[in-house]
């Protein structure tokens, strides 16, 4: 792992993920992670030590970012959060293509080691560190421990409520002078644009869209709580 990722993992009193994990018998099979100039446009701007991703499914926009950071042999972490036990739609099967049923083993979502697999296979096991749990309480650990983010990339749930809570909780995480942003800024997930809009009409912030991402920039003289 990267110093910084070692350090974090070390401070949450987490193990190694990799640790005794084969990825053999799993090819890579990534989905979703749209290749938006965000990416690496933030990334090249931000120079983040400490991501976070809300929302990794199999892992290509984390992958996406993890790359950019070690083609550019900078230390850094990306902190995936999810339960890889699928969203409402995963469930719904509202969107063709990302059923949670053919992940199943006995009854229960095996995604997880189908996304360490995925970053494994690209080689970014050094920069990426999932921490499979529920969005606030990861958010709230994280406050706990001290920790900010540089670069916050939501991606999670599309219902209103939760997208708010979502930009709430992670917007104590983020650092002053960071960004967050998120995807499916689309007629389709209009949860998502209400509950973006909801959070900046509360707080004042003004939003950029580019094409279905979003994000808004967290001004270096903001209060943590706004």
């Amino acid at each position: 792992m990267t110093p910084t990722a070692q350090a974090v993992r070390e401070r949450l009193k987490l193990p190694d993920p990799y640790a005794g994990f084969t990825a053999e018998g799993y090819s890579v099979d990534l989905q979703g992670g749209e290749d938006h100039p965000w990416f690496s446009g933030l990334i090249a701007q931000l120079r983040p030590r400490v991501v976070v991703e809300v929302g990794s499914w199999k892992g290509a926009s984390a992958i996406r970012m993890a790359s950019q950071l070690r083609d550019q042999q900078r230390d850094a972490v990306v902190i995936c959060v999810d339960t890889w036990l699928g969203s409402l739609e995963h469930l719904t099967q509202s969107v063709a293509g990302w059923d949670i049923r053919p992940h199943l083993k006995h009854g229960y979502p095996a995604l997880y080691y189908q996304f360490l697999a995925n970053v494994v296979h690209t080689g970014c096991k050094s920069y990426i560190l999932p921490i499979p749990n529920v969005s606030l309480t990861v958010a709230r650990w994280l406050l706990k421990q001290g920790l900010q983010a540089d670069l916050i990339y939501l991606d999670g749930s599309h219902e209103e409520d939760e997208v708010y809570l979502d930009l709430v909780s992670w917007w104590k995480v983020l650092r002053p002078g960071g960004v967050v942003f998120g995807d499916d800024w689309h007629a389709y997930w209009y949860g998502v644009i209400c509950g973006v809009n909801r959070f900046a009409k509360e707080t004042g912030r003004r939003i950029h869209v580019h094409g279905t991402k979003w994000q808004m920039i967290k001004e270096p003289s903001s209060s943590p709580l706004q």
